[in-house]
């Protein structure tokens, strides 16, 4: 799995983020899907979180929070990871730049 943390570091790809705490990978879409992959589990879940495509995605530090952005949307959605399954947004900013997510 360090391979995938450093793959990503080095080309800083905005819509896939990897968690190594929770071992799960997401990748954003270009139809406003989020694809999460429980790599620990071999699972496999898919959040329609978007009306556009998703710009960029990040896991908290402890993989418990998943922030997706989608620029087209000027949506922020903060989605809680529990029991194994990415549930309902707990937080929704519109209008917000990027840099909300950044400080995350």
């Amino acid at each position: 799995m360090y391979i995938i943390t450093l793959l990503l570091s080095i080309f800083r790809i905005p819509n896939i983020s990897y968690s190594t705490k929770s071992r799960r990978l997401a990748v954003g879409g270009r139809a406003g899907q989020v694809v999460v992959y429980d790599l620990k589990q071999g699972r496999t879940q898919t959040v329609h979180a978007h009306k556009h495509p998703v710009t960029t995605l990040v896991f908290s530090d402890d993989g418990k929070l998943l922030a997706t952005y989608s620029y087209a949307d000027s949506l922020l959605s903060i989605w809680q990871v529990i029991n194994e399954q990415v549930m309902l947004p707990t937080r929704t900013v519109q209008n917000q730049p990027k840099a909300i997510l950044d400080s995350l």
